[in-house]
């Protein structure tokens, strides 16, 4: 349940870009299903906290593309390296995920 949680919250936040946003949507939705899995409600909201903040860097983030219109650089050039931090930053959440559970 937690990776489905962190998982979620990765596809949402390319969508949202928001880690706000993230949170205020998910928070409703794995909270109570996690608690019902056995899961302490406080380790729970901490999973769902914590995917979240991951948000603002996946692409298209509202972030990145500020921060291309900004400095002049072209937007598609900056997706590929920020993907590749992403996927690292997906991994190390959710492979200690597995092991506490």
């Amino acid at each position: 349940m937690c990776i489905r949680d962190s998982m979620t919250s990765v596809f949402f936040a390319g969508i949202s870009g928001s880690a706000v946003a993230d949170v205020a949507a998910l928070s409703n939705t794995f909270v109570p299903q996690m608690e019902k899995r056995g899961y302490d409600r406080e380790y729970a909201g901490a999973i769902t906290a914590a995917s979240s903040v991951i948000g603002p860097i996946i692409p298209p983030s509202i972030i990145l593309i500020l921060y291309g219109a900004i400095m002049s650089t072209d937007v598609a050039a900056l997706f590929a390296p920020v993907l590749c931090v992403d996927t690292v930053s997906y991994t190390h959440l959710t492979l200690p995920t597995k092991r506490i559970v």
